[in-house]
């Protein structure tokens, strides 16, 4: 398995899921004193559906892209 992957596992089983992405938040500048597990999977749910969004218009340029060369 990933060792990063490894380590948030053991985090999260050690101090929970809302603490973990509480600390991330507050990580990338976000003024956060504490979360529940709700906070927490709404912020962490957010994260995921951005990245994948991101993700999505990043291969839609690449269909785009290969699509030109193959014209």
């Amino acid at each position: 398995m990933n060792p990063v992957i490894e380590r948030l596992q053991e985090k999260i089983a050690k101090v929970g899921l809302h603490e973990v992405v509480a600390a991330r938040l507050r990580a990338e500048g976000h003024k956060v004193a504490s979360m529940d597990h709700r906070d927490a999977l709404v912020a962490f749910g957010a994260t995921l559906y951005k990245k994948a969004a991101e993700n999505q218009r990043i291969a839609e340029g690449l269909r785009a892209l290969k699509q030109l060369r193959e014209d």
